[in-house]
């Protein structure tokens, strides 16, 4: 797997903090893939473990992996001037 992957949940029974079929951004780990694990960012943009059989890994061309990509990044760090971001007041 590379860096951008990405995977649905697919089925969450006992993981209940993930989503059912909600797109998740992968991290490559070797290690875990050989256990049968997949490193998965969740919203917080903190990974974590989870069983590789919960998952659909999807395959995206080059431009569509870097559009989801990038709306993943401003969910997780939206831009100071965004609707409901908090702004620091002067004075």
């Amino acid at each position: 797997m590379n860096r951008g992957d990405a995977e649905s949940g697919w089925e969450n029974d006992g993981c209940d903090d993930l989503d059912l079929l909600r797109v998740y951004e992968l991290l490559p780990d070797r290690t875990a893939e050989r256990e049968g694990m997949l490193r998965v960012v969740d919203e917080s943009g903190e990974d974590y473990l989870y069983p590789r059989d919960r998952f659909v890994v999807l395959a995206f061309p080059l431009q569509t992996e870097s559009s989801i990509l990038a709306v993943l990044e401003r969910r997780r760090h939206p831009p100071a001037n965004a609707p409901g971001a908090m702004q620091q007041r002067g004075g």
